[in-house]
């Protein structure tokens, strides 16, 4: 155990291994400020969506999911079409299936081994205060490098960030984007 001072007041951390899935935590002090992060996003909105792109290899294509805050894509999607929109209870779900896949088209572009390619919009889940977005580039055999841009909420919020992990292989690597910033290259 240590203890951290801030202002005057001291708060004991407690340092642990941990195993989650696949990911494996063994650093000092990560958990507590997970823990930290947690807390004070109670009190300050969090404004942050996460992006996998994995290379399937049996389909030859990429596979890329979305997790995004529901009431930021809800409110985006009003300001930008000026209807109410309800993505819970749609009035007419394939509409608003429509003006996800088209924000989600505009807002995340990616590029393959140098070249732009079209990633296709295949609809969305809800899962509690968020939803998955389920997007497919077919035809991608082999990566070299991935460029991917996603401009998710940048007009929104300042604080934006967009957090994109990219598998190819047994290789994982990540970017974080933000509105200074909102496009990154991996290579492999």
């Amino acid at each position: 155990m240590q203890n951290y001072g801030f202002r005057g007041i001291s708060v004991p951390i407690f340092c642990v291994k941990v195993e989650f899935g696949p990911f494996f935590v063994n650093k000092p002090c990560m958990i507590p400020n997970y823990l930290l992060l947690l807390i004070v996003g109670w009190f300050h909105p969090l404004h942050l969506s996460v992006s996998e792109v994995v290379l399937n290899p049996k389909s030859g294509s990429l596979e890329i999911s979305h997790r995004i805050f529901l009431d930021d894509l809800e409110a985006d999607l009003q300001e930008r079409y000026g209807k109410q929109i309800d993505l819970i209870n749609p009035a007419d779900p394939e509409f608003v299936q429509e003006l996800v896949g088209n924000y989600l088209e505009q807002h995340f572009r990616i590029q393959v081994n140098g070249k732009a390619v079209q990633a296709r919009y295949l609809g969305f889940e809800i899962e509690e205060e968020a939803i998955w977005a389920y997007m497919e580039v077919p035809k991608v055999r082999q990566v070299s490098s991935i460029n991917v841009q996603n401009r998710l909420f940048f007009k929104r919020f300042n604080d934006q960030v967009n957090l994109v992990n990219v598998t190819v292989g047994n290789k994982i690597k990540s970017m974080r984007l933000q509105a200074d910033n909102d496009n990154g290259t991996l290579k492999w």
